[in-house]
């Protein structure tokens, strides 16, 4: 089944140590449960159409929410802590 595909939502979430990620999500337009696809991208959402068969859209359509998120912070440079100091803390 093929199902029409709402538009792209950018959420944001914050981690335990301040830093904000973004992800889109591409969701079929149904009030059905669905399985979810997560890509987590390093080099930002907006290359995610071209690392992958097809558009997010179209596994949307498909009956899959998709979910891409970057992994790094798009501020990295505005925060005030060290990545050596971010690292000892996740052990």
């Amino acid at each position: 089944m093929v199902y029409p595909v709402g538009s792209k939502q950018t959420l944001s979430m914050l981690t335990r140590d301040g830093i904000r990620l973004d992800a889109d999500v591409y969701r079929p337009d149904s009030a059905e449960s669905f399985p979810v696809l997560l890509m987590r991208q390093p080099y930002g959402r907006a290359i995610a159409s071209t690392v992958v068969y097809a558009h997010p859209s179209w596994y949307a359509a498909q009956g899959y929410i998709v979910v891409i998120q970057d992994v790094n912070s798009r501020r990295w440079p505005t925060i005030s802590r060290r990545p050596s100091t971010l690292a000892r803390r996740s052990q």
